[in-house]
């Protein structure tokens, strides 16, 4: 939370000049912290809603049809699981930085809950499977480092790496999945994919393989640059929505954490990519003359 906790630092008059600059350093900084704080509790909210029939809360351990929206049976996706964690994690951050009430002792079990439901379910052979009792690889199961719920470097982190990239990559490019979701046929690589192994590549300090793999990708652009939202792995040609905005904007994201990680700006442990590379940005700005 080091990027939240500089917002409400901003008051501290360093970033401002004037009466009223301070003034709207302080609103804003306390109008984006209550503003989170809301939202973080709207989810609770969500999470903790009855479902019909079920114990409060039971909507946390309710299956869905997961970020890619399935046409098949809902499941217990691990990436959506990892979100609810998130979401808890989150909440009890911003409530105890913003000084606001919640119920602590309940987010902070249910958060637990949800983590222990992921290593014991979602991960039962030693790497993160789509979703509890499905154990076939997804795409969507790279981004739980990505959220700081394990290091990069975790043995469950780099097993589902490799699972994922022996099952789903296909010359250097990503598949979301390979196995059924209840429509009739395929689809191409799908570039966000690539985008975030080479995320993971890069905190899990493989630098050469990211930077490999980042030439790769880029030679899927078009002769002016943009990108698609899938690509045909064996022709090349671009599949998709395009020019596809997901893609372009985690090329950005994997540019920034690449050089940083070769500027030896990435921290061991648990860690959010996006925080990280949003308090590097924060902390390099020049003050202002």
């Amino acid at each position: 939370m080091a990027t939240i906790a500089l917002l409400a630092a901003s008051i501290s008059g360093k970033e401002t000049q004037s009466l009223v600059g301070f003034a709207l350093a302080y609103v804003g900084a306390r109008v984006i912290l209550i503003v989170m704080y809301l939202l973080a509790t709207a989810i609770m909210i969500g999470l903790f809603a009855p479902v019909q029939n079920a114990p409060r809360g039971a909507r946390l351990f309710s299956p869905d049809q997961g970020i890619w929206e399935i046409r098949d049976q809902p499941r217990h996706f691990t990436h959506s699981k990892a979100n609810c964690w998130l979401a808890l994690h989150r909440g009890l951050q911003l409530a105890q930085l913003a000084g606001m009430p919640c119920d602590t002792e309940r987010w902070a079990a249910e958060r637990d809950k949800v983590r222990a439901f992921l290593i014991q379910q979602a991960a039962p052979a030693g790497w993160f499977q789509q979703a509890a009792g499905h154990p076939v690889p997804d795409a969507s199961t790279l981004l739980l480092p990505a959220i700081g719920f394990l290091p990069t470097t975790d043995p469950l982190v780099l097993e589902t790496m490799s699972v994922v990239r022996r099952s789903l990559e296909r010359d250097g490019l990503l598949y979301r999945y390979l196995s059924p979701d209840g429509l009739a046929g395929g689809e191409g690589a799908f570039l966000l994919c690539s985008f975030w192994l080479i995320d993971c590549l890069t905190h899990a300090g493989q630098l050469a393989e990211a930077e490999e793999l980042l030439g790769l990708v880029l030679g899927c652009a078009n002769d002016v640059g943009l990108l698609s939202e899938e690509v045909d792995a064996a022709t090349g040609e671009a599949l998709g929505n395009f020019p596809q905005a997901f893609s372009h904007m985690a090329l950005v994201t994997s540019c920034a954490h690449l050089s940083a990680a070769q500027r030896g700006q990435i921290p061991g442990g648990p860690a959010d990519y996006a925080e990280l590379a949003l308090d590097r940005l924060l902390s390099g700005r020049e003050p202002r003359d």
